[in-house]
């Protein structure tokens, strides 16, 4: 289904995001994992490769709306955590993309720029 979906003439659109000073680190892929689960996120494939994070999942929206996303993430050589996040969105309806985008900053500890 996910593939499908992904595949298909839905609209999508490129978000960033980046972590908050304060935010406590996601250093490896286990991190983001456990992130993305306790926002209730439905994961299809995640990997760690060269310095990056990659997560392929996606969440309904309270109208029963699916959200897709592609997240890639460079973990920072220096402090050793992901400070921004590049999403791309694929959505049925813009409001439940709002409404998931705020349940992603949530959990990942990070805010739209």
């Amino acid at each position: 289904m996910f593939e499908q979906t992904w595949q298909s003439n839905i609209p999508s659109e490129k978000v960033v995001l980046q972590t908050r000073p304060q935010a406590p680190p996601i250093s490896d892929i286990d991190g983001l994992r456990l992130a993305l689960a306790h926002g209730r996120m439905t994961l299809v494939a995640s990997g760690e490769t060269n310095g990056h994070l990659k997560a392929y999942f996606y969440k309904l929206a309270s109208n029963r709306a699916i959200v897709l996303f592609e997240l890639v993430a460079e973990v920072n050589q220096n402090d050793g955590k992901a400070n921004e996040y590049n999403l791309l969105c694929k959505f049925t309806e813009r409001d439940a993309l709002d409404e998931v985008l705020d349940t992603i900053s949530v959990v990942l500890d990070a805010e739209v720029v």
